[in-house]
């Protein structure tokens, strides 16, 4: 049982789908109603898991990006082959200190998108500050990332809310 699923990712290879879930310390496979087929463990440190995403070659990235209290010196992503279990860790670090972040967007050409989490204020949207993809990240030293947008949420008026609506920027670099 999925006691604590965050994120799914969904690989669709022809017209068969593989359905991802991560739950603490392992990734969840699932069939089409949503049952475990099987667990794979992550055997590499991590603090706060938040998203998960894939690549077109079939390995997962767990995005190591969590930090409520806003106080870790480094983030990470975690490549995780689903077929061995092999996972490998990548430190990436923000330019202007610690944020609390929840979403991992990668693009189709493997560039990593980071937002963070800011209820009050401007979600910021991080990618790789030399635009390195993926498969292009150091396991020796971090990745610098560099601020490439914002979100910011403005309250609505919807009935049971105020709830967020948001407003994207995205600088002139941004990929």
């Amino acid at each position: 049982m999925l006691a604590q699923s965050v994120q799914a990712v969904v690989d669709l290879i022809g017209v068969e789908a593989e359905v991802f879930a991560f739950d603490d310390d392992r990734v969840a496979q699932l069939d089409s109603n949503c049952h475990v087929q099987r667990w794979i463990n992550v055997g590499t440190p991590r603090v706060d898991v938040e998203d998960l995403s894939s690549t077109p070659d079939g390995h997962l990235w767990l995005a190591d990006i969590g930090d409520n209290n806003a106080v870790r010196t480094s983030i990470g992503l975690i490549e995780l082959d689903p077929t061995s279990g092999a996972a490998t860790s990548y430190p990436l670090v923000y330019p202007d200190g610690a944020h609390d972040a929840e979403t991992l967007l990668i693009q189709s050409n493997g560039l990593p998108v980071i937002v963070t989490k800011d209820y009050l204020g401007a979600s910021v949207v991080y990618t790789t500050a030399e635009r390195q993809q993926v498969q292009d990240l150091s396991t020796a030293s971090p990745t610098m990332l560099a601020k490439v947008g914002q979100l910011r949420f403005t309250p609505t008026l919807t009935s049971g809310g105020p709830v967020p609506m948001p407003e994207l920027w995205l600088s002139p670099e941004a990929p």
